[in-house]
């Protein structure tokens, strides 16, 4: 009985980035990051890297998915965590996936709905269900790294 991929899902942001590990269907992490206090974008980047690289070291993750950006509005600090997120991951020999939160949604859930998504990732995940009254963009990161984590694992 083979081992299922550990995953790392990220869904960046210029305020907030969220982190989920997914293994075997357990959230082992579920945090979201404020980089709310940094006002230059270079401080906001560092802090994201030196994240990003304790818990590469710490999950030790078979594949990281990132969450797809718009890039029309996504901000310049959310598009660099994802580059550099995949240019870690190339780096240590791990896949790389990239995924919309939409398909990922539709990939749980048949209608491919944001609530009813919340709702089932919150009923599958306590952690998640913990964020329901968490300022929204701290919750729809953190909904959205666990829905591409799970998404993934589902064999997307």
């Amino acid at each position: 009985d083979a081992r299922m991929a550990r995953i790392l899902a990220l869904s960046p942001g210029g305020r907030y980035f969220a982190l989920a590990t997914l293994d075997d269907d357990a959230l082992l992490r579920a945090d979201v990051h404020s980089l709310r206090r940094f006002s230059d974008d270079g401080l906001k980047f560092a802090e994201f890297l030196r994240i990003l690289r304790g818990v590469l070291d710490e999950d030790t993750p078979d594949v990281i998915v990132v969450e797809a950006l718009d890039a029309r509005r996504s901000t310049p600090v959310a598009r660099a965590q994802a580059q550099r997120t995949a240019d870690e991951a190339t780096a240590r020999g791990l896949a790389v996936h990239s995924m919309a939160v939409s398909q990922a949604a539709t990939v749980l859930e048949r209608e491919g709905d944001r609530a009813i998504l919340a709702t089932s990732l919150a009923t599958a995940f306590p952690e998640v269900a913990a964020f329901s009254d968490a300022e929204p963009r701290r919750r729809q990161r953190l909904i959205a790294a666990a829905a591409l984590a799970r998404a993934v694992a589902r064999g997307t």
